[in-house]
């Protein structure tokens, strides 16, 4: 039997593992930035299956795309809490497309 301790660990090791798919696209002196739960891109009953993609990051990493864009596009549940998590997107902001959550981030 596991302590609590040890069941806290384990989850932020999972945390740490979740992965995320990125685009990223230019345009004059911006960079838009599209993020995609990882398991809307591989699952074949998504909309965004095998989408097109440059990369795919970690969730330590996403920070870093985070504050180099001018715009980001979120599209899955995880993708959308690291942002409101960093203050991106308020929890009121979140909207769905055929079903999956999806948010919009722009500086201003």
């Amino acid at each position: 039997m596991s302590d609590g301790k040890e069941a806290r660990e384990s989850e932020a090791e999972a945390r740490e593992d979740l992965k995320f798919y990125i685009q990223i696209r230019r345009h004059a002196d911006r960079t838009f930035l599209f993020v995609f739960d990882q398991d809307l891109i591989e699952s074949k009953k998504s909309t965004f299956y095998k989408r097109k993609v440059d990369l795919m990051c970690l969730e330590k990493q996403l920070s870093v795309f985070f504050d180099r864009s001018d715009s980001i596009n979120l599209y899955g549940r995880r993708a959308i809490d690291k942002a409101i998590e960093a203050g991106y997107v308020h929890p009121e902001g979140v909207s769905e497309i055929k079903g999956v959550p999806c948010a919009i981030y722009i500086k201003m």
